[in-house]
């Protein structure tokens, strides 16, 4: 059974999502794909799940695709993986 927990971003108007599990093998990081037009939910949570199964914590990030979503928010694809993690 895994542990969900959101964590925003604030300043890109993202957030990442952990599905943690107990003593897990290590950490991938999924980016739901969607060419910044839209983030595909079937390429979040169940690949999170798939993971967890498989002895390891996931976190996926939930980014704004669209300046309605978060006019505020810098694009993520213009920033550096560093800056997200």
């Amino acid at each position: 059974m895994h542990q969900q927990q959101s964590l925003p971003l604030p300043e890109t108007g993202a957030a990442i999502r952990v599905y943690d599990i107990p003593s897990p093998r290590g950490v991938v990081l999924i980016c739901p794909g969607g060419s910044y037009r839209f983030v595909a939910e079937g390429e979040e949570w169940p690949v999170a799940l798939r993971f967890n199964r498989g002895g390891y914590a996931a976190v996926t990030l939930d980014y704004a695709c669209t300046d309605k979503a978060a006019p505020e928010s810098i694009p993520l694809g213009t920033l550096p993986l560093r800056q997200l993690v």
